[in-house]
């Protein structure tokens, strides 16, 4: 499908660092399922998770450019990053130096730079729009 193709093929294109960092981002979020079971914390990122890649392919089929799946980062992750902090933060039993403390500390600080890098390729997205009218 043509489809698939244009976007392997984009992916294919990006910076090394910026393919290293999209393993990077999968492994984080894929690790919460180790605490799927005992923390609301690792339900709602999977959730975020599952829920970005549609929602990502979607905008990716309306533009054609693999940049535009950074936008359900930003409004799906966004919230996720602001309740994660609020959730470890008000929990008196939460521990940092532990697996799931580490786990979301590292989850917190993927999905922020993830949110920093998505709004600097959508400004791309929207900048080199504005140079073909």
């Amino acid at each position: 499908m043509r489809l698939f193709d244009d976007a392997i093929k984009q992916m294919g294109e990006l910076p090394h660092w910026v393919q290293l960092w999209m393993r990077w981002l999968n492994i984080v979020f894929l690790l919460g399922l180790v605490f799927v079971a005992n923390h609301a914390e690792a339900r709602w990122s999977l959730v975020a998770y599952v829920v970005a890649f549609p929602v990502g392919f979607l905008a990716f089929y309306l533009v054609r450019d693999i940049r535009m799946t950074g936008l359900p980062h930003i409004l799906l992750w966004t919230p996720l990053l602001i309740y994660l902090i609020g959730a470890v933060a008000s929990d008196p039993t939460f521990e940092l130096i532990s697996l799931f403390g580490l786990w979301v500390s590292l989850l917190v600080t993927t999905i922020f730079v993830s949110v920093i890098l998505d709004i600097k390729g959508l400004i791309g997205v929207i900048l080199d729009a504005g140079k073909t009218q």
